[in-house]
């Protein structure tokens, strides 16, 4: 059974910090007059705010435990998965930022309506419904086991609290108080990680860096590329695959992150605060991942300093509790509940605002400001409740939290609802010639795809059940992973080809591409209105 593991001052640190987050999201509140200001502010969000924002946004409570978890077990080839953000980011600024300014008023599937039609957009959008609560379940989950191991407070009565406190600020600050508590989230977060790594380099052992650094090399924790062309296995080449296929899909068409770009006041700011945000992530992942490669070589230096933990995703949260000093346990326990909160309440605003923008102001043109506004908070509240609902029932999960999230969400739920989801923004954006019926084609082709992979992998967490009794029909036998790419690669060959062949010389309009950015842009000049192409 876990202990009380921190002293009366690391755990005011930890309780105030939350009070302070939870005020400034309740203070925002009264600025919330309707539904539009709720999800994305009269864009009035200074640019370097946004930047940290995002960063908060994108990283959470995941990083914090996960990966420190991962570099623990494995060593730190994953890194490379996350400096794809870089490519991602590019074809973004470049690219795609321009043209949701123009035409995006609240969630970033209305630019998919304006290109292919009302069904691409409800598809789309159905499917980030769909898993982001599990998203959500996972980030509280992992806050909340961290915190159980250090407080022994019932893991099953901290998601609840936790979540409850975090749905509420959640549902009265909208999307400012989202933006500002993660601004401050942010900082909080990447100074907590430099403080454990400066610690463990100079502090931790006897020998200082040279010591504890000497140790991890010599097994081999910094190793970052493993070049085996064996695709059945993680390596080089499947982390620059899964890399750049979940980067360019975040960062064109994550609505959390498109919600961010139409903040700021300007496209300048939008793209200054966007380049802000992978700094910061360039630094934290690398802090965290190594992390966990000194935390292996401390306990190889005090192997007895290690009796008592169960779970490797916990080896963080035990440090911190049995190792730090008075008060700085406290300062970075405080950041991972930064993460863990940061990444809850975007999450779950942002999945909103596609629930309203999509749906019911589609269906419910008549709705007056006030139900409009009470429909958004409806909406934060209940997926709130969906994702704690979730955490609850991973306290009975009993492997890797990393391992389940790369399982479930991006080789299992990511493949079968979004196997499109890259492909409907990437061809709409860069392409003339794709046609919504060339589209629809390509949607459900890469959907009977990525169900005939999921259920025929043994290597897969669905596949290894079901595979046996489906030995009639080819298996899908590369490691599942690359299952999101392949899905939205198929969907764009078969997309493309299919519109050549049903619409041959059809031609979307330039201003929904980038071969009409330097045109009129689809709005209104006053930003008040999207006009139809």
């Amino acid at each position: 059974m876990a202990q009380n593991m921190l002293s009366i001052p690391d755990l005011s640190i930890l309780v105030g910090y939350f009070c302070l987050v939870s005020w400034i999201g309740l203070r925002v509140a009264r600025n919330q007059k309707n539904a539009d200001t709720y999800f994305v502010t009269k864009k009035k969000i200074p640019g370097w705010i946004m930047g940290l924002s995002l960063f908060a946004a994108t990283l959470s409570s995941f990083t914090f435990i996960g990966f420190p978890g991962w570099t623990y077990r494995h060593d730190m080839q994953i890194i490379v998965r996350e400096y794809m953000a870089i490519v991602g980011m590019a074809v973004a600024t470049i690219f795609v930022i321009p043209i949701y300014r123009s035409v995006v008023k609240m969630s970033v599937h209305e630019y998919l309506e304006h290109r292919y039609g009302y069904f691409a957009r409800a598809y789309t959008s159905v499917g980030i419904v769909l898993i982001t609560p599990v998203g959500i379940g996972v980030l509280l989950y992992v806050l909340c086991l961290a915190l159980h191991g250090l407080t022994g407070i019932s893991l099953p009565l901290l998601i609840l609290a936790i979540g409850i406190v975090t749905v509420v600020y959640t549902v009265r600050g909208g999307i400012e108080g989202c933006i500002y508590t993660e601004a401050i989230n942010g900082a909080m977060f990447i100074g907590a990680g430099l403080l454990t790594l400066g610690y463990l380099l100079f502090f931790a052992t006897d020998g200082g860096p040279r010591e504890i650094l000497q140790v991890a090399s010599a097994g081999q924790k910094f190793k970052i590329a493993e070049p085996d062309f064996d695709l059945t296995r993680p390596t080089l080449w499947l982390f620059i695959w899964v890399g750049f296929f979940h980067f360019l899909n975040n960062y064109t068409g994550a609505p959390h992150v498109v919600q961010r770009y139409l903040v700021a006041p300007t496209y300048a700011s939008a793209v200054r605060g966007s380049w802000l945000n992978i700094g910061c992530c360039l630094v934290t992942w690398f802090t965290f991942m190594s992390i966990g490669t000194l935390l292996w070589a401390f306990y190889q230096i005090h192997p007895e300093r290690l009796a008592g933990i169960k779970e490797i995703d916990s080896i963080f949260p035990f440090f911190m509790g049995s190792e730090l000093p008075m008060g700085l346990a406290g300062l970075i326990l405080a950041g991972l509940l930064a993460s863990g909160i940061a990444g809850i309440s975007s999450g779950i605003n942002s999945t909103s605002a596609c629930i309203q923008s999509d749906f019911y102001d589609r269906w419910a043109k008549a709705s007056s400001p006030q139900r409009r506004l009470r429909f958004s908070k409806r909406c934060v509240f209940l997926l709130g409740a969906i994702g704690i609902g979730v955490a609850l029932l991973l306290t009975l999960w009993e492997g890797g939290i990393v391992q389940f999230s790369a399982d479930i969400i991006m080789a299992t739920l990511g493949p079968v609802f979004g196997s499109g989801h890259l492909t409907v923004f990437f061809l709409g954006i860069f392409t003339r010639r794709t046609s919504k019926r060339g589209m629809y084609v390509g949607l459900v082709t890469a959907a009977l795809f990525a169900v005939w992979a999921v259920f025929t992998n043994p290597l897969g967490p669905v596949g290894r059940y079901t595979s046996p009794h489906l030995d009639f029909l080819p298996g899908f036998h590369l490691h599942p992973w690359f299952l999101f790419g392949l899905a939205n690669l198929t969907a764009f060959v078969s997309a493309y080809v299919a519109s050549l062949i049903l619409d041959p010389g059809k031609l979307a309009p330039k201003e929904l591409t980038i071969y009409g950015r330097a045109k009129s842009p689809l709005t209104t000049p006053d930003g008040s209105q999207v006009l139809k192409p």
